[in-house]
């Protein structure tokens, strides 16, 4: 029971270091439909600014050669769990999914060991005995039968009788194992699913801009052609793999409308910030140059 809580454990210790409260952004997104719609707007732009700054301290750690090296692995290596490259959350929730699968397998490799028997998988051989009609081996952790000794006064001796006996606990309790190795069995699909999946999710850059553009296209703002560079900014460069990820676990705890209003607030915000920096002449060479090449 504990190799299945050990995954939570590690997600509930460590994704706080991130920076950011998610717990707390999903409750608060959760009630948001409670809400009274004249207040709605305010919750969203309050949530929205609590994601802007956060995205904003993650790029402000102090850099030397050796963090800018992981940092340039971590661009294509989500799992490195780098804060300042936006994918430690990413690569956290990724190493939890990697947890999850390990732990299932393990202790269905472990169960079918503890069977002890010749089968190499026993559920399976089990299964495969019942449909070709055939009695499978009973396995030697549950014997169903054995000897048992009796006791029996006769006058003055007491005789002493081995006869043999049912156990038939051990009846069920085969059956139980059983189940259990079928149910393992499926969660083991499920895990490994899941974490290629999310793998594939996190990996593939073009999946987070496809990700927001859709909750875009939801409240009928479409990039406009000359926005489609400062898109890709916004999603690549401001959001990161950590921000998609924060979006996509606040998705799944309230409606769609709900996420393109958020998504809609940050992009505002990015708007602003990008006008501001023009308009102080902040823009960099390199920055410039980074534009142009979106």
């Amino acid at each position: 029971m504990f190799l299945f809580k050990l995954p939570n454990v590690i997600w509930v210790l460590l994704h706080a270091y991130g920076g950011l409260s998610l717990s707390g952004l999903v409750k608060s997104v959760a009630e948001i439909n409670e809400i009274d719609p004249k207040d709605r707007e305010n919750v969203i732009s309050n949530l929205g600014s609590q994601i802007d700054r956060w995205l904003e301290v993650q790029k402000l750690y102090k850099r030397n050669s050796c963090i800018n090296a992981i940092s340039a692995i971590s661009r294509y290596f989500v799992c490195l769990c780098n804060k300042r490259n936006g994918t430690f959350l990413t690569g956290l929730y990724l190493f939890t999914k990697l947890v999850y699968a390990g732990s299932v397998i393990g202790q269905f490799f472990v169960l079918n060991a503890f069977m002890a028997t010749n089968y190499t998988m026993y559920g399976y051989e089990v299964l495969n005995s019942l449909l070709s009609k055939r009695p499978w081996r009973d396995s030697p952790r549950f014997p169903t039968v054995t000897f048992c000794d009796f006791e029996i006064r006769q006058l003055q001796n007491v005789q002493t009788f081995t006869v043999q006996c049912v156990l038939p606990a051990n009846l069920f309790n085969e059956k139980v194992f059983i189940f259990m190795w079928f149910w393992l069995s499926l969660v083991t699909l499920v895990s490994v699913f899941s974490l290629l999946k999310w793998l594939y999710i996190s990996t593939y850059k073009p999946s987070n801009l496809r990700y927001v553009k859709k909750y875009r296209t939801i409240v009928g703002k479409f990039p406009l052609r000359t926005e489609r560079r400062l898109f890709k900014r916004f999603v690549h460069q401001y959001l990161r793999d950590d921000g998609v990820f924060v979006l996509r676990m606040l998705a799944r705890n309230t409606t769609d409308i709900v996420i393109a209003l958020l998504i809609d607030n940050l992009w505002q915000n990015y708007v602003g910030q990008q006008k501001r920096q023009l308009k102080n002449g902040s823009w960099s060479k390199n920055e410039t140059n980074q534009l142009a090449s979106d």
